[in-house]
């Protein structure tokens, strides 16, 4: 019900001097035997200034098959979205922007730019504070059991990291009797399960402890100091190629262009009629050669380090995992795993880290990581 879906969707840019702004229309698309734009007045005057909670709002619009702004259905967290000041007052027909900021965080209403009669209104500017007033006197919660999104988090695992593979959703953490916290596919809490179907809960301090461990056991598998450095440096040159776009056949390249040059030089000795040509392909490959060149010189400027920063940096990941805080645990995750992923149907949970190479023993054995499944 948003920009682009319900009772207003997105329409060609308008264009002002130097910035341009998106403009709201009515929908007029017809479902169940009513224009979107419709439903959208019936959701804000009918239901949501009469105390309709999340729930109940994404319940009505995914029993009438309204379409949801994302996806096939709405969840309550859509609803918590398009009940903010900044689009109530859009519905009431005011032009507004500049609303969030850096990393999508909300900027303080002073610094909101406000157009009045930037469009078509749907509801009135009473009835967009009467919404208002309405939700400032009674709590509304995304579900009956759900904990609050912050920043120390207690779910080590949230943040897209653990994914459900039915859907794709990710695992959210979820309260239940006793205060014992779970991960539930987010369907469940924001959608009842549709788009996915029956919820697993995952056990927190189950799902967590075997995470943790796994990542004890690759650390445990790096004990060879000369192999963990060379591993650790084999991983930073990856990472600043990608970075910088490196090329990796320069030698190669260099070769081939030293030997293109010798070859016109070769020609022009032996008489070749067309020296304008000649010189202007000579002077094309000296300054191919010249940026190979420079490629090759920056090359030795590729970060790597010694036998004692990186296993000092291993004591520090060693560290964290035993008592370190929350968010060092969060950032520690997110840099070692490759993705968690459920299989409801079977009950298990496959656990991928993200591993260069498989790591060899001092003696030459073959030690490569195995993901681990963890049986629900």
């Amino acid at each position: 019900m948003g920009r682009g879906m319900l009772p207003l969707p997105l329409i060609p840019w308008a264009f002002c001097p130097l910035i341009t702004y998106p403009i709201w229309v009515p929908d007029d698309r017809v479902v169940a035997g009513r224009p979107i734009h419709e439903w959208a007045r019936h959701c804000l005057v009918e239901l949501a200034a009469n105390g309709a909670s999340l729930d109940e709002l994404r319940d009505f619009c995914n029993r009438n098959g309204i379409s949801a702004p994302r996806g096939r259905y709405w969840s309550s967290t859509t609803w918590h979205s398009l009940l903010h000041p900044n689009c109530l007052l859009q519905y009431a027909g005011y032009g507004v922007w500049n609303v969030r900021g850096r990393h999508r965080r909300y900027n303080p209403p002073s610094d909101w730019v406000i157009v009045a009669n930037a469009h078509e209104a749907l509801i009135t500017e009473e009835q967009a504070k009467g919404i208002l007033a309405v939700r400032s006197r009674r709590r509304f919660v995304t579900g009956a059991n759900t904990s609050n999104r912050t920043r120390s988090s207690p779910y080590l695992l949230s943040g897209g990291i653990f994914v459900c593979g039915r859907c794709g959703a990710n695992m959210v953490g979820f309260y239940k009797a006793r205060g014992r916290g779970y991960y539930v596919c987010n369907s469940v809490p924001n959608r009842r399960g549709l788009g996915c179907g029956r919820g697993v809960y995952v056990s927190q301090a189950e799902i967590e402890r075997e995470v943790l461990a796994g990542l004890e056991d690759l650390l445990a598998k790096c004990a060879d100091e000369r192999q963990f450095v060379r591993q650790v440096n084999s991983e930073l040159r990856r990472i600043w190629e990608q970075s910088h776009g490196y090329e990796c056949d320069v030698s190669r390249r260099l070769m081939e262009v030293e030997r293109k040059i010798s070859n016109i030089r070769r020609s022009l000795e032996d008489g070749l009629e067309d020296t304008a040509w000649a010189n202007k392909r000579l002077r094309e490959l000296a300054k191919e050669q010249e940026r190979l060149l420079s490629l090759q010189a920056v090359d030795r400027c590729v970060p790597q380090i010694d036998c004692r920063t990186a296993m000092a940096c291993r004591a520090d990941v060693s560290r964290a995992i035993a008592c370190g805080t929350n968010a060092e645990k969060k950032r520690l995750l997110a840099a070692w795993i490759d993705k968690i992923e459920l299989a409801p149907e079977t009950l298990e949970v496959e656990i991928r880290y993200k591993i260069p190479e498989p790591v060899v023993d001092s003696m030459g054995a073959g030690g490569g990581f195995e993901p681990p499944t963890f049986g629900l």
